[in-house]
């Protein structure tokens, strides 16, 4: 059944292609194979165009937005992606596809729910301080540097003016730069001289560095 269909089908388009019939377009869907993504038709689509509608099909990759993996949730249901609109961003895996198995992305920290508005404190209680639910860089000199590494020694990703803001991702074991989304949209490294952050630096996570060049 399925030689027969494979050869009716070459016939079909070869016959098309000479009459120059109609293209229509099917879009395809990505369907991960032993850790590589296809772009893939059900058989019966292409079949549908070619013998029934008498047009030439052409198949249409799903081409969507990527976005660079900086984590996941502990349960694997949602992604930690930069960057969208300029900012770090949670979206769920069920949206797309990735290039590895998830196994391999490691876990990130989740920020707490947002606080119940208007949520009375009675007179005289102690309040606990709140982390920002965003961990934010503001650049105070002129314009800082983007670096590929935690130095000059790397790359140049590109440069942020005074008074940008960027999100945090980390920083390195001597504090002395921060891991920041995003300059020229890729995570990048910056002085921690060059600006302030929201939050005590030793607050920040310690990330792996990238071997010098």
């Amino acid at each position: 059944m399925v030689s027969s269909l494979s050869a009716s089908l070459s016939a079909s388009l070869s016959a098309s292609l000479s009459a120059s019939l109609p293209l229509v377009g099917i879009p395809a869907c990505v369907k991960p194979i032993n850790t590589t993504n296809f772009h893939a038709v059900n058989d019966k689509y292409i079949a549908a165009v070619s013998s029934a509608a008498g047009a030439l099909p052409v198949l249409l990759p799903a081409l969507g937005d990527r976005y660079d993996l900086v984590g996941r949730n502990a349960a694997a249901t949602w992604a930690r992606v930069c960057c969208v609109r300029g900012s770090l961003a949670w979206m769920e895996f069920s949206a797309g596809t990735i290039n590895v198995s998830v196994e391999e992305i490691r876990v990130v920290t989740t920020p707490e729910p947002p606080a119940t508005p208007n949520t009375p404190v009675p007179p005289g209680a102690q309040t606990t301080p709140t982390r920002p639910a965003r961990i934010t860089f503001t650049i105070t000199q002129a314009q800082a540097t983007g670096y590929r590494g935690p130095g000059e020694v790397y790359g140049t990703v590109g440069t942020v003016q005074a008074g940008a803001a960027v999100d945090v991702t980390g920083r390195d074991a001597s504090a002395a730069w921060l891991k920041v989304c995003c300059i020229a949209g890729s995570l990048a490294w910056l002085p921690t001289a060059s600006g302030t952050l929201n939050v005590p630096v030793d607050t920040v996570r310690v990330l792996a560095t990238p071997p010098a060049p």
